[in-house]
């Protein structure tokens, strides 16, 4: 379900109060059929990490799991990144109005929960019970975030639902097709996309793996996405 304007935790709530709730939202989608391997795992720490670096004062961070409705559950986090309201220079050294012990402790735990919740997606059972239905994944990205979001999507890039697995050419030709030809290109203009993940790096298919990779890259361009990244790390 969308998550709408809701306050995310206690420093969504505080920057809210004064008027300084960031425009900036980060929607992270975590596709648990990409593996649970402990590189696999690796893989999203990393990527996590890298999206944690990049973040201003009071932006905010949701994950949920990727194809499953978003119901009671699957959003696993959802914060601000700790900030003072009003820093100044005497902040920095610690003799300013700001608790700033009290924030970079708060910090220190937003990036160590971002990334022990998120891998926790990746775990055996989650695996096991993971379909892949990433074009209704995207579809529902679409509706959940704002003009301006940066969408990360966590996956292998299979897409598998109870109709269509396509691995050939042929597959992913008729897949493409059917969602031109029945409205289904997710709408994500204006927002940023970055696809990170793991890929086949020994595939016996390279015909099979280039279609997927070309069917992606024309759903993306259909789609309207301003940003678009895909490589295995991120």
């Amino acid at each position: 379900m969308p998550l709408g304007n809701a306050y995310a935790d206690k420093w969504c709530e505080i920057a809210s109060a004064v008027d300084k709730i960031t425009e900036v939202h980060h929607f992270v989608f975590v596709d648990s059929a990409a593996g649970s391997s402990k590189a696999i795992k690796l893989k999203l720490a990393e990527g996590l990490l890298t999206i944690f670096e990049s973040l201003e004062s009071f932006d905010r961070v949701t994950v949920t799991l990727a194809n499953n409705e978003y119901s009671s559950g699957s959003t696993i986090f959802d914060r601000c990144l700790p900030a003072c309201l009003d820093p100044t220079l005497f902040d920095k050294f610690g003799f300013g109005d700001c608790d700033t012990m009290r924030v970079r402790k708060a910090k220190h735990d937003f990036k160590n929960n971002l990334v022990a919740r998120s891998v926790s997606l990746l775990s055996k059972e989650q695996t096991a019970l993971a379909k892949s239905d990433l074009i209704s994944t995207l579809g529902s990205a679409s509706k959940m975030t704002a003009p301006g979001a940066s969408i990360a999507l966590f996956s292998d890039l299979q897409q598998k639902d109870k109709n269509l697995e396509p691995e050939t050419i042929a597959g992913y030709d008729e897949l493409f097709f059917s969602l031109v030809q029945n409205d289904r290109v997710p709408d994500l203009r204006s927002r940023k996309l970055v696809v990170f993940g793991h890929f086949p790096e020994h595939a016996k298919d390279l015909a099979g793996l280039k279609a997927r990779r070309e069917f992606w890259d024309d759903l993306f361009f259909l789609s309207g996405v301003t940003v678009v990244s895909i490589g295995q790390s991120y």
